[in-house]
C-alpha cells in the first residue's frame, strides 16, 4: 500500500516498549487504584514474588522454592488476582457484569490462603531425625519464610477484595 501525500498515515506500533515508559505505566496504573485495590495488588505480588524464596526446608532436598513446588499453584492465582484487579480498574470488558471481577478476585485470594495453609500443614514434618552436621536432632522437614509471606501476602490481598467490595457497596 502506498503512502498519499496530505493523508494521515497510521501511527506504526512497536514491537517493544522503552522500559522508562512502561515504569511510568505502571506508576501511572498504580497511582490509579484506590487504597482496597492497592492492598489486593501489593498482596497478590508479595505472593508471586515469595514463590521465587524457599518454601520448605527439608533434610533430603535443603530448601525448595515456591517456584519448583506446589506453590506454583498459589503463584498462578495471585497472578490472577492480580489480572483481575486490571482489568477491574482498566475496565477492559465493559460489557462484564461488575460484580464478576469482585468475586474472581476474593475468591482467588481465598484460595490462595486455603493452598498455603494446606502447603505449610504439608510441609511440617517433626519427626527427629539425626543433623548431618554435629550431634543434635532436626526436624525431617519444616516450612521456611517464603510460604509465611505468600500467607501474609494472601491474607492482605484477600482483606484488601473484602475492603473494596464494601467501599463499593457503600
Amino acid at each position: 500500500m502506498q503512502a498519499v501525500p496530505g493523508q494521515a498515515q497510521p501511527e506504526k506500533k512497536e514491537a517493544f516498549t522503552a522500559p522508562d515508559e512502561a515504569v511510568a505505566e505502571f506508576r501511572h496504573f498504580y497511582s490509579s487504584l484506590s487504597r482496597s485495590d492497592r492492598f489486593s495488588f501489593f498482596g497478590a505480588a508479595t505472593v508471586a514474588l515469595s514463590c521465587f524464596f524457599p518454601w520448605k526446608s527439608t533434610l533430603e532436598d535443603g530448601d525448595v522454592l515456591g517456584i519448583m513446588d506446589l506453590g506454583v499453584i498459589a503463584f498462578i492465582t495471585s497472578l490472577i488476582v492480580m489480572a483481575t484487579v486490571w482489568v477491574r480498574v482498566q475496565r477492559v470488558m465493559p460489557k462484564l457484569h461488575p460484580l464478576i471481577p469482585w468475586l474472581v478476585q476474593i475468591a482467588g485470594a481465598a484460595f490462595t490462603v486455603l493452598w498455603v495453609l494446606i502447603l505449610l500443614r504439608l510441609s511440617w514434618d517433626s519427626t527427629a531425625v539425626p543433623s548431618p552436621i554435629g550431634n543434635y536432632k532436626i526436624w525431617k522437614s519444616s516450612p521456611s519464610i517464603g510460604s509465611w509471606a505468600a500467607l501474609a501476602g494472601a491474607a492482605v490481598a484477600m482483606v484488601g477484595g473484602l475492603l473494596g467490595l464494601k467501599e463499593k457497596a457503600t
